[in-house]
């Protein structure tokens, strides 16, 4: 008897973990796969495009083919290890040629041989063909070396199947922003005829800045170019029921798997990967326990879009004019553009700053312009402001500077009235001790130079000019 349909939440707690048996012994020789060396030998590394050589990417400058160390290794630092997939290791790296940070996808297994190798090179091809989209994990680059294929994408922080496994209870408003964000990379990948086949919450990732981002284009398949036969089959979990019936896949499965992803992300629900549960999923009818907690809005177009005729679900571009989808697609745009604002902003604060200081200058440039014509025309000319040319002198300023004066000292004291004698020279007395400080001048002794500074014990001798205004005035004072 099948198990009951259940959540995540619900399952987990239902089984408890317990010891693990070792696996019983095989009595016959596991199966292998033969191994033939493929027709040209990839030893260096050597870029896989699809492109024109003159649009196609080129290998790092700082691959040197001599060195044993193979191009992931010279040109990548390896920071962690993201995830083990059925292709490869996804590693988190960070490039030593421009310092930013990637997802590179390496392949576990060697080419097994000509056709093998093309195979896998496939998806590489496929994914750089695809049209660029803000929801699509972008692709930079793939090359081979030593028989081993390496793939260089965009690097998202993480994935929504680990998002529903750490939080069994997803609010509806964030089961909105990823059911718009995948709506619109399918809808892209619809407009050029191209189908994802493979649409998961595994397969969806979300970068830093809370964008879901569809990846892994392993399956996608072209409608206009590929072969109907050469399709490929999904996850039997997300997987309509027609593909197994039809052999062309069609946009309809695309809407099926997002529907049930949808479904998965908004109720927790445990999807089965086969049973009667499964097909009862399939037909239209989804236990109302699960879906009793989420709006009628979400709710209808999970049905709609889970619908058991491929003909009657609707396509991307209906479900895009649905007024409740264009209501929270509005809102998605808003926040991502104030997020986008924000990180610009914090990116090129100090650019902003020096530009809106430059425009502030430019716009009050003229007023200071008119300021200092006025003022030049009808300044102050006559005051003087030597030494500081552009120094405007205040009031205390101008009565400081104009009550300095020039130190003067006193002449020798002459008595003329007294008639000279034949016989001695008159008595000269040279009073040059400023007896009296209070009416020499401010800061006069101060100022002068110290040869002119009067000594108390021994007179200062005459200089030359008083020797001579001296001996004018005897001249005068003989002839009268």
């Amino acid at each position: 008897m099948d198990p009951p349909l259940s959540t995540k939440l619900e399952k987990r707690s239902r089984y408890t973990p317990g010891r693990r048996t070792l696996p019983r012994l095989s009595k016959t020789m596991p199966s292998f796969n033969r191994y033939s060396a493929p027709r040209e030998s990839i030893e260096k590394a050597v870029v896989v495009s699809c492109k024109p050589p003159d649009k196609a990417p080129i290998l790092s400058k700082l691959y040197n083919p001599n060195k044993k160390e193979t191009y992931f290794d010279q040109v990548f630092i390896i920071e962690k290890e993201l995830g083990v997939g059925s292709f490869g290791e996804v590693y988190q790296v960070k490039s030593r040629e421009d310092g930013r940070r990637y997802a590179v996808k390496c392949a576990l297994e060697l080419y097994r041989n000509s056709a093998d190798r093309r195979w896998k090179l496939r998806e590489a091809e496929k994914h750089e063909m695809l049209p660029p989209h803000a929801n699509l994990v972008r692709f930079y680059m793939a090359w081979e070396e030593k028989q081993r294929l390496y793939i260089q994408t965009e690097l998202c922080e993480t994935s929504l199947d680990k998002i529903a496994e750490n939080n069994h209870e997803i609010p509806e408003s964030d089961v909105w922003k990823y059911f718009i964000d995948i709506l619109l990379a399918v809808d892209h990948l619809h407009k050029h005829d191209i189908l994802h086949v493979d649409i998961k919450p595994a397969n969806i990732f979300v970068s830093s800045d809370g964008v879901c981002k569809l990846g892994d284009f392993g399956l996608i398949f072209d409608l206009n170019k590929d072969d109907p036969h050469t399709s490929e089959e999904g996850d039997s979990k997300y997987l309509a029921s027609e593909v197994l019936n039809d052999d062309r896949p069609t946009k309809a499965a695309d809407i099926f798997s997002l529907g049930i992803t949808v479904l998965e992300l908004a109720t927790d629900l445990d999807l089965p990967t086969s049973d009667q549960h499964w097909h009862t999923l399939r037909s239209g009818h989804i236990p109302t326990r699960f879906v009793e907690k989420i709006s009628p809005d979400l709710r209808d177009l999970i049905v709609s879009m889970m619908d058991p005729s491929p003909t009657k679900r609707p396509t991307t571009k209906e479900l895009l004019e649905n007024p409740f989808v264009r209501k929270h697609k509005l809102r998605r745009q808003m926040t991502l553009w104030k997020h986008e604002t924000a990180r610009c902003m914090g990116d090129n604060f100090a650019w902003i700053w020096n530009s809106f200081l430059a425009l502030l200058w430019y716009l009050f440039f003229p007023f200071v312009k008119i300021a200092t014509l006025v003022h030049t025309i009808y300044g102050h000319d006559e005051v003087q402001t030597t030494p500081y040319s552009n120094h405007v002198p205040t009031p205390a300023y101008r009565e400081r500077t104009s009550s300095k004066r020039i130190p003067t000292r006193r002449l020798p004291k002459l008595d003329l009235e007294q008639p000279l004698s034949s016989s001695m020279p008159p008595k000269l007395d040279f009073d040059l001790s400023f007896s009296n400080r209070r009416d020499s001048p401010r800061n006069s002794v101060d100022r002068a130079s110290p040869d002119l500074l009067p000594t108390p014990n021994r007179p200062r001798r005459p200089t030359a000019r008083e020797l001579r205004d001296l001996r004018t005035k005897l001249f005068e004072a003989g002839d009268n």
